[in-house]
């Protein structure tokens, strides 16, 4: 995961966080789960059991000398850290050179697939379930599609110490093209709830709608002349600003007059 002072930090897998060095003699849970990961890795040789062995020992200078680490048959405090998962590093807090202590924070990380947290307002948890298809807009302008994986409840309840702030609610996005989000996390996106779908539709850039008594009308262009035609609009998507139009005379590949931002 990271080195200091030229001393490699690996990552295992395991629900014990390290709290000890490990040394023959040594037995506990922990143990085991070294071992576990050191028979995965393929440096076995040993029983996988509660008990740092000798021959766990020799499994660990081996795997040592692999990683570049101290080949010394010894895990020291720091020289390995257990996550119950694979994980993605997200942020890296700190850069070569810099000083630490013990118990800075190096890095952070997060789950391996890319996620997008939403902060969604309370009038908002009515639009929102987990398996909700989503558009997702990255910072680098990319649309991808996701999935809600969870909504939370926490804090959802007005502060006690500010009783006039609005709480908001969590809800976690996977992606579903995890490459598309490659080296944009900590970045903002947009995100678009499917709520409805409509095939074949024709639709407009919301720009286009020109509001009138009765209702609404899109201005056509026909080379010489600008032909105002009336529309009943439909679904309305708010990533690509295009909104879903019924008319009489108006086809796929007419060109639509718009507004200019600002105007």
């Amino acid at each position: 995961m990271f080195s200091v002072d030229e001393r490699p930090v690996d990552l295992l897998m395991g629900p014990i966080p390290a709290w000890r060095t490990l040394r023959v003699g040594a037995v506990g849970a922990d143990v085991r789960q070294l071992e576990r990961n050191l028979d995965a890795l393929g440096y076995g040789g040993f029983t996988v059991d509660d008990t740092f062995e000798p021959a766990t020992s020799v499994a660990v200078r081996r795997w040592q000398r692999d990683t570049g680490a101290r080949a010394d048959g010894v895990v020291d405090l720091g020289e390995v850290v257990f996550l119950p998962s694979a994980v993605r590093i997200d942020q890296h807090l700190l850069t070569p050179g810099d000083a630490v202590s013990s118990g800075a924070e190096v890095l952070t990380v997060g789950p391996t697939a890319p996620a997008v947290t939403v902060d969604l307002e309370p009038t908002q948890l009515s639009l929102v379930s987990i398996g909700d298809r989503v558009i997702v807009r990255l910072a680098n302008g990319t649309e991808t599609r996701g999935t809600v994986v969870s909504v939370g409840r926490e804090g959802a309840a007005a502060s006690e110490d500010q009783p006039g702030e609005t709480q908001t609610v969590p809800a976690t996005v996977s992606l579903k093209s995890v490459a598309d989000a490659a080296g944009l996390a900590g970045s903002s996106a947009t995100v678009g709830v499917v709520t409805d779908t409509s095939e074949d539709a024709l639709a407009v850039p919301v720009t286009a709608l020109l509001a009138v008594p009765g209702g609404y009308v899109v201005q056509v262009d026909r080379g010489e002349r600008i032909q105002a035609l009336t529309v009943t609009p439909g679904l309305f998507d708010g990533i690509k600003g295009l909104v879903e139009i019924k008319a009489t005379g108006l086809e796929a590949g007419d060109r639509v007059v718009v507004a200019e931002a600002g105007a």
